[in-house]
């Protein structure tokens, strides 16, 4: 089947002039979570090489880096959970207990969002050194895929945060002068949670230089996703590096996973990583218990050969 459908494919190509088909398809050759790499194949792989060998199709081989081939070879996946919660690794649970203590809100929606987004995007790209896509191009994403497409948007109040740390110091300071000094245990543990109090108002102090001292939501973390069929891939995301202490992308990812299983997706795309497992992509979505799908790779079809 799949040999009469490059063949087809090649000869009304060639009827274009095209020099030569690339085709990425969907196979696995491997399943494994990141901390048990291995290097085994299924059974059938040599099957569809043979396959793809008998219609003039050149493999890339088994490439290991994102930048070998168009699309990463190695793919991060969450699969679905009744309850993705209970799934995560004990870590990640602490990582949103932090961003729900500095009272990270998720919101979700579509173009009513997307200049937030751009500019989260915006800052990543400066941060990193990189190119993704501008305002127009998420735009026609949203505007192609009206019924599947969502934004999410992790955002905070940092007026509203320095106003209860406050609050919390002159507590603590009460508490403390109305604690006697033998009782040095408890002292020590109200010394440490003033602090902490301390070190978060001089945090909100840096924030306030930069974004004004206002009482108002923002967004510091975002993610662009589309829905396809039972998949759901997590295209785009940026974030604010100056709110990385609020770790808002944790519980961000959490309310992405749960929109697309809501929906029916069997799965979520978290998107490529090197075939080594040691880069920070890896690293970073290791902390959603994923699987590692790797793929069979890209093959050309010669059309018009230069030789």
């Amino acid at each position: 089947m799949f040999n009469i459908i490059l063949i087809n494919k090649k000869r009304s190509q060639k009827k274009d002039h095209c020099i030569f088909i690339k085709f990425d398809p969907a196979i696995h050759v491997n399943d494994y979570d990141s901390k048990s790499y291995n290097t085994n194949r299924y059974e059938y792989t040599d099957t569809y090489l043979k396959i793809f060998k008998s219609c003039k199709a050149i493999h890339h081989g088994y490439t290991m880096s994102i930048a070998d081939t168009v699309q990463a070879r190695f793919q991060s996946n969450v699969y679905s959970y009744e309850n993705i919660d209970e799934t995560l690794p004990k870590h990640t649970k602490r990582l949103i207990k932090d961003a729900d203590r500095r009272n990270v809100q998720i919101i979700h929606g579509q173009g009513e969002l997307l200049d937030e987004f751009s500019r989260l995007v915006e800052l990543t790209e400066s941060r990193k050194g990189v190119a993704l896509r501008d305002k127009e191009y998420f735009k026609t994403l949203l505007e192609n895929c009206p019924e599947g497409s969502v934004i999410f948007l992790a955002t905070c109040n940092v007026y509203q945060l320095d106003k209860e740390a406050k609050e919390k110091k002159v507590q603590i300071e009460k508490e403390m002068d109305a604690t006697p000094e033998n009782a040095k245990k408890k002292l020590h543990r109200l010394e440490d949670q003033l602090q902490s109090v301390n070190k978060d108002i001089n945090e909100y102090k840096k924030l306030f230089d930069e974004f004004g001292q206002e009482d108002k939501e923002i967004a510091i973390a975002g993610i662009l996703s589309i829905q396809y069929g039972n998949t759901c891939e997590m295209l785009y995301a940026g974030m604010d590096e100056r709110f990385k202490k609020f770790m808002p992308q944790y519980k961000e990812y959490v309310e992405n996973f749960n929109w697309a299983f809501d929906r029916g997706c069997l799965w979520s795309n978290m998107g490529g990583v090197e075939g080594s497992l040691d880069d920070g992509l890896t690293k970073f979505k290791d902390n959603f218990n994923p699987t590692i799908n790797e793929m069979i790779g890209e093959f050309d079809i010669p059309v018009y050969p230069f030789m």
